[in-house]
């Protein structure tokens, strides 16, 4: 692939990406008050007197996730960060800052989607920076609404050794979504897709530039294109 086929595959998909995260955070803003109540300490004070015996504060329902509150805080923060890479870029000026670490990202985001283009032409590491950035942002969001969950099993067959172990010719699902280490942020994690086959799967390096634990990983920048080669289980 050229460099500037590169960048133009680096480009949609961080548009496909930013527009995505755009569309899904209401779903992310809704999930902080659904689902079951987390344990946690509400903000009501409590005369000790009133507790029975055997509640602890444990027992107080939360009324919102924290969990997801410092998910939509980090998504901000990355939304702000990606809008203010391209207004520097483009010489435009930037948006306010958030108002809070809680603020609607959206405006940053479709400052972004906007100007993207452009920046890239000026810039061509800015696609690059905008995919990582808006592919974490993604992977927040499906990890906490639960549509994407470390040790998920993919309903296909990997294209590189054909699902084939020790028990079956072809057709074994080796193929698994992974929570690792982020390669870019200390601290935090990123999903990626791995084969799993116990007879080893060996991808060309042209097809696989990451491995996790010996094993060939895919990042999320990468699931459209290995999406597109995926075998379908009847295929295989």
């Amino acid at each position: 692939m050229t460099e500037l086929a590169a960048t133009e595959r680096a480009l949609m998909t961080a548009l496909n990406t930013i527009r995505e995260v755009i569309e899904r955070w209401p779903d992310l803003a809704q999930a902080k008050i659904k689902g079951t109540p987390r344990p946690t300490i509400s903000g009501k004070r409590r005369d000790i007197a009133s507790i029975e015996e055997g509640e602890g504060l444990g027992a107080i329902p939360a009324p919102i996730h924290l969990d997801i509150l410092d998910a939509m805080s980090r998504i901000v923060m990355d939304a702000d960060m990606l809008h203010e890479r391209i207004a520097q870029t483009v010489g435009h000026p930037r948006l306010e800052h958030a108002a809070s670490a809680l603020a609607d990202p959206r405006p940053f985001l479709i400052y972004a989607a906007e100007l993207l283009t452009e920046a890239t032409e000026i810039d061509p590491e800015v696609a690059d920076d905008a995919r990582e950035t808006a592919g974490r942002m993604r992977s927040t969001i499906l990890a906490k609404l639960g549509e994407v969950f470390d040790g998920q099993e993919l309903d296909a067959i990997c294209p590189f050794c054909i699902g084939q172990t020790f028990t079956k010719p072809a057709g074994e699902r080796t193929l698994r979504v992974r929570l690792v280490p982020s390669r870019i942020l200390e601290g935090e994690q990123e999903f990626v897709i791995t084969c799993e086959n116990e007879v080893g799967c060996k991808p060309f390096s042209a097809e696989c530039d990451m491995w996790v634990r010996g094993r060939p990983a895919w990042p999320w920048s990468q699931w459209e294109w290995l999406a597109e080669k995926l075998l379908p289980t009847r295929a295989a």
